[in-house]
């Protein structure tokens, strides 16, 4: 396409000058939909298109306003994105759960005597306030990349993090921001976390490491992620978690605690997702 500068009425430009040949360069595109002189049109036709025709230079500037990509985050030739919506999500508007034994209610398939088996040696170390448990799982930890941030893992959980966040590549749009179905997302930090060795807030037990009533997290293994928790709070049933994210963990190992209230009658946990499928093989 040769675009051609034409002003109405005339087939010279209003300067006298004959019709100047320019490049369709995005800049261009931008001076027309942006409209930065009213009384000039800029159209685009073929080399066999009669230039002198009107109907033939609207349709090829119409060719050109349509076609016009935005790029990435963009709504309009100001590249704004749209505001993310207030949205409220139920957990039946995900679906049901995966068919897995975390999922179901009458099999207990981990304990965390078995937990520490699996992510920190075997060293179960209660009277010591878990500090030779604590020190064997962070002789296992790795970072990884999820949602534009670097965040620690343990290694056996990390192929299945990065999992995730290759899975929702395709929603990525720059830095820690998504567009999902219901819009633009951005998961924020240092909120969106993962390892903190510290007592389970929903077990009903202590919060004291020290106290033979603490059950561990499962964020003590560096096998769970905490995600947006200002907008998807423990307890809360007002969370906006996108369904690709919680679909994305959900294929890849990972038990979500928004499904915890419909399948477990627990407190529900919209932030939480926790990599199950190595202990409950």
């Amino acid at each position: 396409i040769i675009p051609t500068e034409i002003m109405p009425g005339t087939y010279v430009g209003e300067d006298g000058l004959p019709y100047q040949n320019i490049i369709p360069t995005s800049n261009i595109i931008n001076q027309i939909k942006n409209k930065l002189n009213p009384f000039t049109v800029y159209a685009a036709s073929y080399p066999n298109t009669n230039a002198q025709n009107p109907l033939s230079l609207l349709r090829e500037l119409l060719s050109i306003l349509f076609s016009f990509n935005a790029g990435d985050g963009g709504s309009g030739p100001n590249n704004t994105p749209p505001p993310i919506p207030s949205v409220t999500y139920i957990p039946g508007e995900y679906g049901p759960p995966p068919n897995k034994p975390y999922y179901n209610p009458s099999v207990g398939c981990y304990s965390q005597q078995e937990l520490i088996q699996v992510y920190a040696n075997g060293v179960s170390s209660p009277n010591t306030c878990w500090q030779q448990t604590k020190q064997a799982v962070e002789n296992n930890m790795t970072t990884i990349n999820i949602f534009g941030f670097t965040r620690p893992v343990h290694v056996k959980a990390a192929p299945f993090f990065t999992a995730v966040d290759r899975d929702l590549r395709p929603y990525h749009i720059s830095g820690s921001k998504y567009r999902f179905a219901q819009g633009n997302y951005e998961f924020v930090t240092p909120d969106t976390w993962t390892y903190s060795f510290r007592c389970n807030r929903n077990a009903g037990g202590s919060q004291d490491l020290c106290s033979p009533t603490c059950a561990l997290s499962l964020h003590s293994f560096g096998i769970a992620i905490d995600v947006n928790p200002a907008t998807n709070a423990n307890g809360s049933s007002t969370f906006d978690m996108p369904p690709e994210v919680v679909h994305a963990f959900e294929n890849n190992g990972f038990r979500w605690g928004g499904r915890y209230k419909e399948v477990f009658g627990a407190t529900i946990d919209a932030m939480h997702f926790e990599y199950l499928d190595e202990v409950c093989k």
